[in-house]
């Protein structure tokens, strides 16, 4: 009971006491020294929508707060970090903040730091890989984080605008350079009005070559079409593909295309092939058809059978009184005792093989080159034009010119002599095939040179006294090459997707 009473009696004493200490303890923590201020603040990274601060820690911190301005005058707090780094984030791309840091000590804040530093949240560069292996140019984009688009540029110029990583170019040509840079983009879609998208920086530039298998092209050969193409040696096959179909596989660089269709497209596609590499497409698009030779085309094409079996002279000549009188060698008719024997006559009951002359020669150049249908009678009947200009009119299309005159001649144009000299007459025939030659059967003699072209000197133009020039078109053919333009072959394609269209709709 003593003890109870003392302690009572005590009790406010002691509440005193209490209250005392709590100041006291007050009084000890306000009057605790500030921290030192911040140093060394700055910004460490940023991304499209962060920034992360560092700065070294302060003398008698426990911790930090840290402030922000988007205007760099008014600074709001926008929390706290016991250490000494800070990651702000939900910044919008593109947007310039300043920051400030003050350090704390129990109810104490330290002095900001004076020089707020400055942070820009933005893009990452995007990384670019090009790949040409497939013939075609294939641009693979890293995506970048916070992306939603990039622009792709080609030797400067802007070729496309996506959301995709990857694009293919369609309009890079074979053995053509190019380089390509692309940016990333993002536009702020949460935000009520309509941004303006914020770039990053171009992409290192990346170079690309695709190696062209070479421009396909195409030429009249005969009855069938030679195509040529120039190749390269980076491949060791082609194909060429006719649409869809695979027209050859070759490890040449041509192809003879027999017995053409008339009148019908050819969509052609030529590719080549190495090791681990595959060259773009080169397209070539034509139509063939057969026309009736004109007056230039038959001249042409008596000329050029003159020239070619001067060329390819390999006849032995018999020899004879009439040997060159007996039909046309090259359509195997004659008019002796045994008819139709290609290459071989009689006369006299000798046999003479190979037996030709000039005028023989000249109507089987006008027969069988320029298809010329009196010439070709002539021929089919073991006859020869005879040296007179009315023999020549009587034939067939031809015009007398009267006298040779070098300025006036033609390709084409049959230089004939048939002139006295003393008790007999000189007859010789020729075809003038321009740059001032002529291909001639020569005035006698039987041998592996008697067909020939020759320079028409002054003195063989002197021996010549009348020009003859052909006027017919011949009874022959010829293949004409149209090629298609690029325009063509879109409406074409067009034509196409629109027949298909309209059959889905007809089955349905």
């Amino acid at each position: 009971m003593i003890k109870m009473k003392t302690l009572t009696k005590y009790r406010p004493l002691i509440f005193k006491l209490d209250i005392v200490l709590a100041l006291l303890i007050v009084v000890c923590i306000s009057v605790k020294s500030p921290p030192a201020k911040v140093s060394a603040l700055e910004i460490t990274k940023t991304t499209y929508n962060s920034a992360a601060l560092k700065w070294q820690k302060a003398d008698k911190a426990d911790g930090y707060h840290i402030y922000r301005s988007e205007d760099g005058e008014k600074y709001e707090y926008i929390g706290s970090s016991r250490s000494a780094d800070f990651i702000d984030t939900d910044l919008k791309t593109g947007s310039v903040y300043q920051y400030k840091v003050s350090a704390y000590s129990g109810v104490r804040n330290g002095e900001e730091n004076k020089d707020p530093v400055t942070a820009e949240p933005s893009l990452d560069k995007p990384k670019l890989k090009v790949d040409t292996s497939e013939g075609q140019v294939e641009l693979d984009i890293a995506a970048v984080d916070g992306a939603t688009g990039y622009e792709i540029f080609r030797d400067g110029e802007k070729i496309s605008s996506q959301a995709e990583t990857t694009y293919i170019d369609d309009e890079a040509q074979g053995d053509e350079s190019h380089s390509y840079e692309v940016r990333a983009e993002r536009v702020e879609t949460e935000s009520e009005s309509e941004d303006e998208p914020v770039y990053s920086d171009f992409s290192k530039p990346a170079e690309a070559t695709l190696i062209s298998a070479g421009k396909l092209s195409a030429e009249v050969d005969g009855n069938n079409i030679h195509l040529i193409w120039d190749g390269n040696e980076e491949y060791s096959t082609y194909k060429i593909f006719d649409g869809k179909d695979i027209l050859t596989k070759t490890e040449s660089t041509e192809f003879i295309l027999e017995d053409p269709e008339i009148n019908r497209t050819y969509d052609l596609r030529l590719i080549g092939y190495g090791e681990d590499i595959e060259s773009p497409e080169e397209t070539f698009s034509f139509s063939i058809s057969e026309e009736p030779l004109t007056t230039e085309d038959a001249v042409n094409a008596a000329c050029d059978w003159g020239v070619e079996i001067a060329e390819d002279n390999s006849f032995n000549y018999g020899t004879g009184d009439r040997a060159h009188r007996n039909g046309c060698y090259f359509c195997g008719t004659n008019t002796g005792p045994v008819k139709n024997i290609k290459g071989r006559s009689r006369v006299k009951g000798h046999s003479y093989e190979k037996t030709y002359c000039c005028n023989t020669f000249v109507t089987a150049c006008f027969a069988h080159g320029a298809g010329d249908p009196g010439a070709l009678a002539l021929c089919e009947k073991g006859n020869s034009i005879d040296m007179t200009e009315a023999s020549f009119m009587k034939i067939g299309e031809w015009d007398a010119l009267g006298k040779p005159s070098m300025a006036n001649l033609e390709r084409g144009d049959v230089l004939v002599g048939n002139r006295n000299i003393g008790s007999s007459k000189s007859h010789h025939m020729a075809i003038y095939i321009g740059d001032g030659k002529i291909v001639q059967a020569k005035r006698s003699g039987w041998d592996a040179e008697s067909i020939n072209v020759q320079d028409l000197s002054s003195r063989r133009y002197g021996k010549f006294d009348f020009v003859m020039r052909y006027q017919g078109t011949g009874s022959g053919t010829k293949l004409v090459i149209h090629e298609l333009n690029d325009d063509h072959a879109d409406t074409a394609q067009a034509q196409g997707q629109k027949s298909e269209s309209q059959k889905a709709d007809d089955s349905e």
